[in-house]
């Protein structure tokens, strides 16, 4: 009898032992498949939060543009249509190439030359003509990675120069303290247009100088037609 009863209770050990392998076997994976899905859940949210943001941004800016052209209409500034301009069209847009330019198509006739001035038909610095052959003409925008431009802060003068970055934008480095704000307006000093609007300004206490970021005044990915100033004296 006593040996009965012994073998039962070590069945049950057995049983017990086996019983919570298996539960244990079955319930990581299930542990590892839970926190997953959770990263998952959590990168999508992150990818939509992503593009809200991006959108919002994209929001600011077109009001931020529409805004300077209201300033160019009402500032003075003469029509963009005189006989001085010619027109062109863009046939292929910084999105469809590396080099942070545009490609262009004469609309009007008239000769243009290397360094002439591209404007946007608002009346904003686009950038300069860079190549001109028999049917195209190449322009190297003003956010061109390395093209380096002397400015000057329309509120207070501030000299400044700006060195393109790529897709729009353009930085530059100051002495801290320089007069220069978050949404001054830089001009270009040859043709006297609006060529940048400061971004964010980011100063560090242990440095004696500041980073100024400074984005164009226009999408530069949706542009359809410039108007070139020709023989804009090079520096």
């Amino acid at each position: 009898m006593v040996i009965f009863i012994t073998g039962i209770l070590l069945a049950l050990g057995v049983y017990k032992s086996v019983l919570g392998n298996f539960v244990y076997v079955i319930s990581v994976p299930l542990i590892f498949v839970g926190d997953t899905a959770e990263l998952v859940i959590q990168k999508v949210g992150l990818f939509f939060a992503s593009e809200n943001e991006v959108l919002e941004e994209n929001r600011i800016l077109k009001e931020r543009i529409d805004t300077l052209e209201r300033q160019l209409v009402t500032s003075g500034e003469e029509t963009l249509e005189s006989n001085e301009f010619i027109r062109a069209r863009v046939l292929v847009r910084p999105s469809k190439n590396i080099y942070g330019s545009l490609v262009l198509e004469k609309i009007d006739n008239g000769e243009i030359r290397v360094g002439d001035a591209v404007l946007t038909t608002s009346g904003f610095f686009t950038g300069i003509v860079d190549e001109v052959n028999f049917s195209n003409i190449k322009v190297k925008l003003s956010s061109h990675p390395g093209f380096r431009q002397d400015v000057s802060v329309d509120r207070s003068g501030t000299p400044v120069t700006i060195v393109g970055t790529g897709g729009g934008n353009m930085k530059s480095e100051l002495p801290q303290g320089s007069d220069i704000e978050q949404f001054d307006l830089l001009i270009d000093l040859p043709t006297g247009r609006v060529v940048g609007e400061v971004g964010n300004i980011e100063a560090d206490n242990a440095s004696a100088f500041m980073e100024v970021f400074v984005r164009m005044p226009v999408n530069i990915f949706e542009i359809q037609e410039v108007v070139i100033a020709p023989h804009r004296e090079l520096e």
